[in-house]
């Protein structure tokens, strides 16, 4: 027979009884007396605020996405020399986009670090083609 444990914690007892009182008490009680219009605008200049920080977030990390991508980012048809390939893979290696970072390069052969550089300015320049650019 399965049974279930029908103890409660003192923490959810607690939030029980002080959801019970709250919604037990009258609004003028609540509000402490301040008139309701009041905490509505307090409540709307923290949301306002939460949202420009949350903004102002994005767009620093879309600045960063574009400063990354600019330092990686080759300019499209220049051929690379293999030391160039090798510095843009080491560049690559740093960026979350790629999953270069346990691959060992110095091992890896000229002509194979000038494919794997070519492959990743093709993957690159397919997805802002397709506008699915971060």
């Amino acid at each position: 027979m399965n049974t279930k444990d029908t103890k409660r914690s003192p923490d959810g007892i607690f939030l029980e009884s002080y959801i019970a009182e709250l919604v037990a008490m009258k609004d003028v009680d609540v509000l402490d007396g301040d008139p309701p219009g009041l905490n509505k605008e307090k409540g709307l200049a923290i949301v306002a605020a939460a949202k420009a920080t949350v903004a102002k977030r994005r767009l620093d990390r879309a600045r960063a996405a574009m400063d990354r991508e600019k330092s990686i980012t080759p300019a499209s048809g220049k051929k690379f020399s293999p030391m160039e390939a090798r510095a843009f893979l080491r560049s690559a290696a740093n960026d979350s986009r790629f999953t270069l970072a346990a691959r060992n390069h110095a091992d890896m052969s000229d002509e194979d670090v000038m494919s794997l550089c070519e492959d990743i300015q093709r993957l690159m320049a397919d997805k802002t083609d397709s506008g699915d650019a971060t």
